[in-house]
């Protein structure tokens, strides 16, 4: 994916770019809205919509306050009014609710930059397939170098209408979620603070809690089981291959998931 959109970026034209996931639908007037936006705000460099379903954490109110609760004390993605950031761990802190544009630290995979933005800064091509982090890691880097001016837009909206066609097998794309997380991390984050290589360490922790607690219930026991298993195998792939993640390396996985083919994902 990183590298189509870098193809992308490479042969279009106009003064922004707007990207798309293969299941999102525009509503109307995105496109004018967009250009209206980085008109009345020259200073902005890119920006994301509001996505229709964010599809938030946890299914009932109780068990999706809990979880989010629990998620914001392990150091992993949680929900919060107004906020789209990026957490000392590389976890994110996604908008529940959104009253105005915001500054935010970094943009979803639906989004606008400006054509300026691509002469400094292109998607990480060791990123491959699905691409997991891929648009965290690009916009975090264009923040860095220039804090608040990234913004996610109430008023822009697309739908998310989630496709479970052409993804990875679930232990490819599980192994993906951590081996993409800890090259994130070592590459963007863990230089700045040792506190943030404790958050990273106690969000990997709070994820092996939270993926056991998931097994635990009747409902469903075998497939939670089975992410528990794909997540234990992850962990021990990256931390045995964790000098080739510091130097940039991926290869002890890209290698593996090249010749993996995509088949829908399970219900």
């Amino acid at each position: 994916m990183t590298a189509a959109r870098n193809l992308g970026v490479s042969i279009s034209r106009g003064d922004a770019i707007f990207f798309l996931d293969d299941d999102v639908l525009l509503e109307p007037d995105v496109l004018t809205e967009s250009a209206i936006f980085f008109a009345r705000f020259p200073n902005s460099l890119g920006f994301s919509p509001t996505i229709i379903p964010r599809g938030g954490i946890g299914s009932s109110g109780s068990e999706r306050s809990f979880t989010n609760a629990a998620y914001k004390l392990l150091m992993l993605p949680y929900e919060k009014d107004d906020t789209l950031s990026v957490r000392r761990s590389g976890a994110s802190v996604l908008p529940r609710n959104l009253s105005h544009v915001v500054t935010a630290q970094r943009l979803s995979g639906v989004c606008c930059y400006r054509r300026q933005v691509f002469t400094e800064f292109q998607f990480d091509t060791l990123l491959k397939r699905w691409s997991f982090m891929e648009d965290e890691d690009f916009s975090y880097r264009v923040h860095t170098k220039y804090p608040g001016r990234l913004h996610i837009i109430p008023s822009i909206r697309v739908i998310h209408k989630r496709s479970l066609q052409g993804r990875l097998p679930e232990r490819d794309a599980a192994y993906m979620q951590v081996v993409y997380w800890f090259y994130f991390f070592f590459k963007n984050i863990s230089s700045t603070s040792r506190v943030n290589l404790i958050a990273f360490l106690w969000a990997l922790n709070g994820n092996m809690f939270m993926s056991i607690l998931s097994a635990l219930p009747l409902r469903r026991r075998h497939a939670n089981a089975l992410v528990l298993v794909h997540l234990i195998g992850a962990y021990s792939l990256s931390f045995k291959n964790l000098k080739s993640i510091l130097c940039g390396r991926l290869e002890f996985f890209n290698s593996r998931i090249a010749s993996t083919p995509e088949w829908p994902l399970r219900d």
